[in-house]
């Protein structure tokens, strides 16, 4: 899924992906979110009038820090989307720290359509372009006043072209694709240096050593 990918880190989908994530897919998705598996995350709750999301965040910080940004961020975004029956698509967002990564490509996220679960790994940062019209003219999603209060950095807005963030990006794309499988994520990055890939293993592996 190449649409909009934000140019300014120079991201793209690469259809050569070598890792394998069968395993990943093949999780039970559900175990992981049981009332067993859920001891590792803490559960947040959104509504609005045609959704209510769990969304399962690590209990677990990393060297006094979380990976991901906060549930009330996540909230936050979620309810300033302006088209609220595709949230109606959404039950549950697993934020999962891991990090699945090999010759720059990343596995961004996984959508469970027939369970509604949206799952979100560690990946590069990054925001995706779209046009406006996607939103049927619904002039009430404006970023850049998001972006003032709570530093989403979603740059200029300009023409018929907003940026929006990866979580919103990813429910927006699932919305509107047709078939009722998985959809998946992906994202490269062209980096000077494999600084925060590093990083970003660290603190898988930091995940993975603690139950994750």
């Amino acid at each position: 899924m190449t649409e909009g990918l934000d140019d300014e880190l120079r991201r793209a989908v690469d259809p050569n992906l070598r890792f394998d994530i069968d395993e990943e897919i093949s999780l039970n998705i559900s175990k992981i979110l049981s009332d067993e598996g859920s001891l590792l995350y803490d559960r947040y709750f959104f509504k609005n009038s045609n959704a209510l999301i769990e969304i399962f965040y690590p209990s677990l910080p990393f060297n006094g820090e979380f990976p991901f940004r906060s549930p009330d961020y996540i909230r936050h975004i979620l309810s300033a989307y302006p088209v609220e029956n595709s949230l109606s698509g959404v039950e549950k967002i697993l934020f999962r720290p891991r990090y699945f990564s090999q010759y720059s490509s990343e596995l961004a996220a996984l959508f469970f359509k027939k369970e509604k679960i949206l799952v979100e790994y560690l990946h590069h940062p990054h925001l995706y372009e779209v046009s406006r019209d996607d939103f049927d003219n619904n002039q009430s999603y404006v970023l850049d006043s998001i972006e003032d209060n709570h530093r989403l950095g979603t740059g200029v807005q300009t023409g018929n072209k907003i940026k929006i963030p990866s979580t919103l990006y990813y429910i927006h794309t699932s919305f509107r694709s047709s078939h009722n499988d998985i959809d998946k994520f992906f994202i490269t990055a062209v980096l000077s240096n494999d600084e925060h890939d590093l990083k970003l293993t660290e603190i898988s592996e930091y995940y993975k050593t603690n139950g994750y």
